[in-house]
């Protein structure tokens, strides 16, 4: 019988498992009431040197061994071996190894048990003497193979008493399995390697090879530490897909709770040789990647989008030695020290470095979470130490506290009870700020006297005087007021734009007298008559699509100077006029205005827009959104508009992880069925009243909208 039978079997099992595949599907995870992420303080930068990483023995890695000897697979219609595969075996590497069974049985007449690689001798599962090893297993022999393969490499040779059929993907597998088939010498029950015939196939790469010290990057895994932060984790799983993708290296990625090797790349601070030491020393910006013996550190600082970078920079390191295709890397030639400027080197917060605290808010509040985020950031960027941020419900620690706001931590029975008696007495819009005993507290008993007194201390430590060493003293320990600056904001679809309803719009608007009003589904005509019928005040808009809607922004002139305005489309095109995403029905935009308070000088970024009711359209509109707006961040901004999604859909979920809240939500009101909103940043912004205009004689007959009425505060 010839070999076609087993192409047979193979193909039809390989189709019905690709098949099969399509059908999952992934379930989305709601947002986390905790939006401030957890960091570890940063000491003093360093420049890591070889030195200060211990040397990890340069020991010579196994390479795969000749074959000299033909092996007898089976012999009279019996064989020793098994058919061994993962226990955590791809389906693909299932199907492949259940077909060669059937090849065995049907070509060669004899019967192969199939079994996992799983041994638990006190339950009887051992390892046998003769195995045919197929994909990956956790058998020497098939970590061996692996470690000297690339991922257009395979294998199938003989090591000691096993054949090793090895290779990264679906497609290299099979052509492995293939090859074994047509190679092996077949007889009626029995079958033989020859030893001619065990190879290892090398693809074609366009960079040949990349070693540390002599050793090749295929013997080598990515390590991080066992409950890290996300970026780390994301860090490493960039490298690996990387180097594959650009370099053909397959690296397994995990934990430094696996076992050690001397052949590792150690990104961030773990338990391997002294990186811990080295990741706490390091500023936050700033990342250094070297190489000691033979292992590879990757050292990035804090700020979440370090670690990234820090991985990026090692892949353009090893761009930058290659040479005809061949890159060595040794610590002469991979050393790459990245050191941000600061404004200072160390801040002291009432004489106390910086560097000895951690932030803390009340757990399950987004607001003083967002607030204390907000603060460890511009410490973070004056002098690059990232301070821990955690919510109250962890157990007081051996360290000194900012605490934002009230929390357990100032109650008559906290660890920081001495401020009990002063922070009961803070009356609405007012704040304290100052030390005591080991705690530093920041806030008010509300969020407009918190935001105010974490704005103050913000603009305190950003006002460097010293790039040494920057000193910030207060002792506001009776209530002090705040300054606040209050908005009156409308988002309003009107909807119709008849003579009738736009008297009846201008009348609500006008009867609520907002400083801001967003509005949707308005032609640039209408804007004129609304421009004219509401005086005092002044247009942006922007034609919205090929029929001429837009969604304007009115603001009172006699309040604001507009600085810039500006338009972008909600597609995958943000700037092209007119384009739209294939899911959506309608073409979408955003219009932005940055407003200028004449009286106080604040900068207020007004965003409005109309989204898609499609939801694969709403949720990737959302995302350009967001995208788009990025810029805005780092000053107050609010989002008004007509969004047509409920607070449960995927894009309101967008905007909720994104550290936005509509001032609905904000103020505890319920607006499941809702779709025009007022979000704002609640790094920035308190929203301090909100309506769902229903009431007004107006109101059912204007539109077939209901205006949103919103109040907000900027508070210093």
């Amino acid at each position: 019988m010839k070999n076609s039978s087993f192409k047979r079997i193979l193909s039809l099992a390989l189709a019905m498992i690709m098949a099969l595949a399509v059908i999952s599907c992934t379930p989305s995870t709601p947002p986390s009431e905790n939006p401030a992420g957890e960091s570890t303080p940063s000491p003093e930068g360093s420049t890591p040197s070889e030195t200060d990483v211990p040397s990890a023995p340069n020991e010579s890695v196994p390479e795969i061994p000749d074959v000299n000897e033909d092996l007898k697979i089976a012999e009279g219609g019996a064989s020793q071996f098994k058919l061994v595969r993962g226990e955590l075996a791809a389906a693909y590497e299932k199907t492949i190894t259940s077909s060669l069974a059937s090849f065995f049985k049907n070509d060669c007449g004899v019967t192969l048990q199939v079994s996992d690689d799983w041994v638990n001798e006190a339950l009887g599962y051992t390892e046998s003497e003769y195995e045919i090893l197929v994909g990956k297993t956790n058998r020497e022999e098939s970590i061996l193979v692996y470690n000297n393969l690339r991922s257009d490499d395979y294998a199938v040779t003989v090591v000691g008493k096993k054949i090793v059929i090895a290779a990264y993907t679906e497609a290299k597998l099979s052509e492995a399995v293939t090859y074994f088939t047509e190679k092996l010498q077949k007889t009626d029950g029995g079958a033989t390697l020859l030893a001619k015939d065990a190879i290892v196939k090398k693809g074609i790469y366009g960079v040949s090879s990349i070693n540390v010290n002599g050793v090749e990057l295929s013997n080598y895994k990515i390590i991080y530490q066992t409950a890290t932060r996300a970026e780390i984790k994301e860090a490493a799983t960039l490298l690996a897909t990387e180097l594959q993708a650009s370099y053909s290296y397959v690296l397994s990625v995990a934990t430094d709770a696996s076992e050690e090797t001397p052949y590792e790349i150690v990104i961030g601070g773990t338990n391997r040789g002294n990186s811990q030491e080295l990741n706490d020393r390091i500023n936050s910006y700033d990342y250094s990647i070297t190489v000691s013996g033979s292992r590879i550190f990757i050292i990035p600082g804090a700020n979440q989008k370090v670690p990234g970078e820090a991985v990026k920079a090692f892949l353009e390191a090893i761009g930058d030695i290659l040479s005809g295709g061949k890159a060595q890397l040794t610590s002469s030639s991979l050393n790459v020290v990245h050191t941000e400027t600061y404004l200072t080197k160390d801040i002291i917060l009432n004489g106390t470095p910086i560097s000895e605290y951690i932030i803390v808010y009340k757990n399950n509040d987004p607001v003083t979470g967002k607030l204390a985020q907000r603060l460890r950031d511009e410490i973070d960027k004056t002098c690059g130490r990232r301070l821990t941020v955690t919510s109250d419900s962890q157990s007081y620690r051996d360290s000194k506290e900012i605490l934002v706001g009230t929390s357990t931590r100032t109650d008559a029975s906290g660890p920081a009870s001495a401020l009990n008696a002063k922070v009961s007495a803070i009356g609405s819009g007012e704040y304290l700020l100052y030390k005591e005993g080991d705690f530093f507290f920041v806030g008010g008993s509300d969020y407009v006297g918190t935001m105010g007194a974490i704005n103050k201390l913000i603009a305190a430590i950003t006002d460097v005087k010293n790039a040494e060493s920057h000193s910030v003293e207060f002792n506001v320990n009776s209530p002090k007021a705040v300054n606040q600056t209050s908005y009156k904001v409308i988002t309003y679809n009107d909807g119709d734009n008849s003579t009738t309803k736009i008297n009846q719009v201008s009348t609500i608007i006008t009867d609520y007298d907002p400083d801001i009003v967003g509005m949707q589904e308005v032609q640039q005509i209408h804007a004129n008559t609304y421009k004219l019928k509401l005086k005092g005040y002044d247009v942006v808009y922007y034609d919205h699509d090929s029929y001429l809607y837009g969604a304007p922004i009115l603001y009172k002139t006699d309040r604001f100077e507009l600085l810039e305005k500006g338009t972008q489309w909600l597609s995958s095109t943000p700037d092209k006029k007119f384009t739209k995403f294939a899911e959506s029905d309608y073409i979408r935009s955003y219009v932005y205005a940055i407003l200028k308070d004449k009286a106080t000088g604040e900068e207020l970024v007004v965003v409005n827009t109309h989204v898609d009711y499609i939801d694969a359209a709403n949720r990737k509109q959302i995302a350009v959104l967001l995208e788009c707006t990025e810029r805005f961040r780092g000053r107050p901004i609010i989002y008004t508009g007509d969004f047509n999604m409920r607070s449960t859909s995927n894009g309101y979920q967008q905007m909720y992880k994104s550290g936005l809240r509509d001032c609905g939500s904000y103020l505890g009101y319920n607006i499941g069925d809702y779709i025009d909103f007022c979000f704002v940043d609640m790094a920035y912004v308190v929203a301090t009243d909100f309506k769902y205009i229903n009431d007004h004689e107006y109101s059912s007959t204007a539109s077939d909208h209901c205006p949103v009425y919103s109040e907000i505060v900027l508070a210093s």
